[in-house]
Formats: C-alpha cells, sequence, structure tokens
C-alpha cells in the first residue's frame, strides 16, 4: 500500500512540473541545408520561429530550447506557416527550392513539449 501511494505521489509532481518547450528540426535530405525565411514575410509576421530558422544552417538536426510549458495548437500552426514560407539551400548545389509540401509538424508530449519537423 505504501509503495501505490508512493507511485502515485511521484506521478502526481512529475504531471504537475512543466515540461520544457522544444523544436527538433531533423534534416534526411543526406546533405548540409540553410532554411531562408522569405524577407516579406518575416517583416509582415512577427512570430519567434521565424527569427530561429532564417539563416539556419542543419546537418543532420537542431534542438531549439524555447524554456518550460507546453505548445499549443497555435504553436505548431505557426511553425507550420513559417515553414510554408521558407526555403531550402542545399550547400552542395546552392540553389533555393521551396520547402517540400509533404514537410509536417508533429507535436510530442512525452517527458518534453516537442514541435518534430523532418525535412526530406
Amino acid at each position: 500500500m505504501k509503495l501505490v501511494s508512493a507511485v502515485l505521489i511521484v506521478v502526481v509532481l512529475l504531471s504537475s512540473c512543466n515540461a520544457r518547450k522544444t523544436v527538433y528540426i531533423s534534416n534526411k535530405t543526406g546533405n548540409t541545408i540553410t532554411l531562408h525565411v522569405d524577407s516579406s514575410y518575416r517583416a509582415t509576421h512577427a512570430i519567434a520561429f521565424t527569427d530561429s530558422l532564417d539563416g539556419l544552417r542543419i546537418e543532420r538536426k537542431k534542438v531549439f530550447d524555447y524554456g518550460k510549458g507546453k505548445w499549443t495548437k497555435d504553436d505548431k500552426n505557426n511553425l507550420e506557416d513559417v515553414l510554408k514560407h521558407t526555403k531550402v539551400i542545399n550547400d552542395s548545389s546552392r540553389i533555393a527550392i521551396d520547402m517540400p509540401h509533404k514537410t509536417r509538424v508533429s507535436h510530442i508530449r512525452f517527458d518534453v513539449e516537442e514541435l518534430w519537423v523532418n525535412i526530406k
């Protein structure tokens, strides 16, 4: 009985703590890439993700820590919107292409609050 009570207390304590909020970007293209957010979009939309993504060079992965708390559906939608206005520059060819339409943002909640992006 004491063990069950102790486990319940630990579960309550862990669930009441604020998890870290991160954005995880995975590069599956096989080459180093640089992200470039459209300047006209950046000028008209003051979203935190635009500053983080513009000019970002990714070899395999990047993880951004946004403090503690929870991601909302609006946060996920904002990141998806920024990605729609982002070009991918492959370092081997230096040609800018639009972000692939199949690029999705996943919201993961397991010990951390994470928005996960796979660029293929």
